[in-house]
C-alpha cells in the first residue's frame, strides 16, 4: 500500500499545519482510498497568511523591486513551474481523476502564463506608466472628458447629456421632466433641490444598493454600458465625441430588447433618413475603402 502523504501549508515564508492540528482526507476517485491528508484552514490561519501577503507585498522585498526585476521573478516563477510540470500533472491525476496527458499539459501550460506576463511587468499602462529610473518622476496627466448626467424613464426613454458637473443634472430635470413625475436619485447633496418640486425616491449608495423598492437601477444599467463601452470596447474615447458615445449607449439600452434584425434595418433606416453628417469628419484615422 502506498503511503499517506501530509501536506502542510506556506503561509509567512514557512511549511505549517493548521493551528489546531486539523486535517481532512483527499480521496484517489480511481481507487477510492486516501492518498494524503491536507491542513483544515481555521479562520486563524487564513488571517495570518492574507496579513504575510499583505506585509510582503507592502513592505518587503517585493514592493522596492523595479517592475524589470519583479518579470524576472515572474520568469524564473514560470521556469520552475515548467520543470515540475510531470510531477504536477501526476498529482492532479491522483486527486481529481483527470487523464494524466491533459493534467501534464495544463500544468505545463501554466508556465506560459507567467511567462506572458513577465512581459507585461514593466509595460502596463493605467494609472502611470511604470519606469525603471528610479531617480526620475514620472505621472499621468488627466484631462476631464466632462460628466454624463442621464434621465431615463421607466421602461421609455433615455436622455443623457455632457455636463462640466454632476450638480448641473438639477436644471435639466427642470427642463426636461415633469412635475407629475417621481424621482429617483442617489445621495449627493445637490439632488436634494429636487424635493421643492417632485416627489424623490432617493437611496443612500454608500450603505445599500436598493432601499425596500427605492432605487437607481435604470440609470446603472446605462452606465454599466457606457463604462463597458468606453473601457473595454473603444478604450477611453475623446472629449469631443462623449455625447456620441453617451447618446449610443442611450440608443443601445432602448433597444436592448429588439433583435439584431430589427436594429439592423431600424439604423439603417434612420441613417437614410438623416442629412449629411460632419460630427465625426477626421475622426478615422485612415481613410475607409
Amino acid at each position: 500500500m502506498t503511503a499517506i502523504k501530509d501536506y502542510r501549508m506556506l503561509i509567512d515564508g514557512a511549511w505549517v499545519s493548521a493551528s489546531d492540528g486539523g486535517m481532512f482526507d483527499s480521496l484517489n476517485p480511481a481507487t477510492g482510498d486516501i492518498w494524503c491528508r491536507v491542513p483544515e484552514a481555521t479562520a486563524e490561519d487564513v488571517d495570518r497568511a492574507v496579513r504575510a501577503a499583505h506585509r510582503a507585498f507592502t513592505q518587503g522585498p517585493w514592493a522596492e523591486m523595479t517592475p524589470s526585476v519583479r518579470g524576472r521573478c515572474l520568469h524564473k516563477l514560470g521556469d520552475l513551474l515548467a520543470e515540475q510540470s510531470e510531477n504536477l500533472g501526476r498529482t492532479e491525476t491522483i486527486d481529481t481523476g483527470k487523464m494524466l496527458k491533459e493534467t501534464r499539459w495544463q500544468a505545463k501550460y501554466i508556465a506560459e502564463f507567467f511567462h506572458f506576463y513577465t512581459g507585461c511587468a514593466d509595460k502596463i499602462s493605467g494609472e502611470t506608466l511604470p519606469i525603471d529610473k528610479p531617480d526620475l518622476f514620472v505621472f499621468t496627466r488627466r484631462e476631464p472628458l466632462g460628466v454624463v448626467v442621464v434621465m431615463r424613464e421607466r421602461h421609455g426613454r433615455t436622455l443623457p447629456v455632457v455636463t462640466m458637473s454632476e450638480a448641473e443634472g438639477v436644471s435639466l430635470v427642470n427642463a426636461n421632466v415633469g412635475r407629475m413625475a417621481t424621482l429617483s436619485a442617489d445621495e449627493a447633496s445637490h439632488w436634494d433641490m429636487l424635493h421643492a418640486g417632485w416627489s424623490v425616491d432617493r437611496v443612500n449608495h454608500s450603505l445599500v444598493y436598493s432601499d425596500h423598492g427605492k432605487h437607481t437601477n435604470w440609470a446603472e444599467s446605462y452606465f454599466s454600458r457606457l463604462r463597458r463601452m468606453v473601457v473595454g470596447q473603444h478604450h477611453k474615447v475623446s472629449p469631443q465625441y462623449l455625447h456620441q458615445y453617451a447618446n449610443q449607449a442611450a440608443w443601445l439600452e432602448d433597444n436592448r430588447r429588439k433583435s439584431n434584425g430589427a436594429l439592423a434595418f431600424g439604423l439603417v433606416a434612420n441613417a437614410m433618413g438623416c442629412p449629411i453628417s460632419r460630427a465625426w469628419k477626421g475622426y478615422l484615422s485612415h481613410p475607409v475603402r
